[in-house]
């Protein structure tokens, strides 16, 4: 692209075929009626139906689009980092392909975040449509993560979440899989970011199902365990501890 982006947005996707047309349109138009040139980065994460086919047409038809296609599922995590691996944007960001959060709630982030002077800004779901085993899952997250790690964040895993490039690049996101968002608020909180955000409700999906399994669910408590018995300082080879600013 000739022009630097002021966003780009990377949307992993995993057997998205129902939701993926609707979800990057809408996005599209909501930040484009707000004056923001997006670029979508659309990550085709291993997928088995049609998602592939579809977001190259799309490709086709809208030129702020770019397609990054996996042939195995590299993991949640591993699908973000690949696709923010591509994008040119002065701001960087990821969210999920099902249209849970509105454009306009991302659109909101977006502009707290570049207007307001934040290194990170990401949702916080007030109102959620997913059902109570999700929202189990999560109640859990925010009861062990505080007494782990010391860190008051609400809503670890919520979408979007939205970051000026250099302190994204700064961060160094290592992990593929579903802990990505929980590192990058560790290294956050750590460097001290100053880290904004935004209520939006959390709607139930139209199509498709969460990729959150039981596994999942594992994954991300053997990882804070692992941290919290003596590996966090890997993630942090070097300078003081800070303390991130949420507001």
């Amino acid at each position: 692209m000739e022009n630097t982006p002021d966003l780009s947005l990377v949307i992993p996707l995993l057997n998205e075929s129902k939701n993926v047309e609707r979800v990057t349109t809408d996005m599209i138009n909501a930040f484009e009626r707000d004056g923001v040139t997006l670029q979508v980065v659309l990550v085709n994460n291993g997928s088995t139906d049609d998602t592939g086919a579809i977001i190259d047409r799309m490709s086709a038809e809208y030129h702020s689009l770019r397609t990054v296609h996996l042939k195995e599922n590299q993991g949640y995590g591993g699908g973000i980092l690949e696709g923010m691996a591509q994008g040119d944007g002065a701001h960087v960001g990821y969210t999920c392909g099902d249209g849970q959060i509105s454009a306009e709630d991302h659109v909101a982030v977006f502009r707290k975040l570049s207007e307001g002077g934040y290194d990170i800004c990401r949702v916080v779901r007030t109102v959620r449509g997913d059902g109570p085993w999700r929202v189990l899952i999560t109640s859990v997250y925010h009861f062990f993560f505080p007494l782990f790690f010391g860190i008051r964040a609400k809503d670890i895993n919520a979408h979007p979440k939205m970051y000026r490039r250099s302190s994204f690049e700064k961060l160094a996101i290592s992990h593929r899989d579903w802990f990505i968002d929980a590192e990058a608020l560790m290294k956050a909180h750590r460097l001290g970011y100053q880290v904004a955000e935004v209520p939006a409700r959390f709607e139930a999906r139209q199509h498709g199902r969460s990729n959150i399994r039981l596994k999942t669910i594992f994954e991300f408590a053997a990882n804070m365990v692992k941290y919290r018995l003596g590996g966090i300082e890997k993630l942090f080879p070097a300078g003081e501890p800070g303390k991130a600013q949420f507001s």
